[in-house]
């Protein structure tokens, strides 16, 4: 009996130094700018996150960040341009396209591409069918901090 209760201890401390040591990553809460943002050469990236903060958040709009462009006859495909003032090219780490079924998407959007601070131009493609609001941000300190205006399109 005591060899059997002995052996049982054991096997349980070793449970639990061995659930310490797992090798596993938790990668739920980090981010990878390979994977999380749209690279020039990677495709569209669903944002999951369920919490919308845009009712706490303070939107600036910028009359001179402007966004224009329209669906392109391939299927899910949308042809961008995109000027903004010579200040905010200056500030701006990125330009994160903004993708949404409602009207003025802001940050978290469900799905969003990132493009470099040289880039002005995006052809966007494997975006879902149908109606769809985008709009431009410039991205500082990782964050949208200025939006361009609206842009409708209907995606064939």
């Amino acid at each position: 009996m005591h060899k059997t209760h002995f052996l049982l201890i054991s096997a349980f401390a070793l449970l639990l130094v061995g659930a310490g040591c797992s090798t596993t990553e938790n990668t739920e809460n980090e981010t990878d700018n390979s994977n999380t943002k749209q690279s020039e050469t990677s495709n569209n990236i669903p944002n999951n996150d369920s919490t919308n903060n845009s009712n706490t958040k303070t939107e600036t709009t910028s009359d001179e960040l402007n966004l224009a462009g329209v669906a392109t006859e391939e299927v899910g495909t949308v042809s961008l341009t995109w000027s903004a003032p010579e200040d905010l090219k200056d500030k701006a780490e990125s330009w994160r396209l903004l993708y949404g079924k409602d009207a003025k998407p802001t940050e978290p959007a469900s799905w969003y591409f990132e493009r470099g601070p040289s880039y002005f131009e995006k052809v966007w493609s494997e975006l879902p069918s149908g109606p769809a609001h985008i709009r431009l941000c410039a991205v500082v300190d990782d964050k949208c901090e200025v939006y361009s205006n609206d842009l409708e399109v209907e995606i064939k």
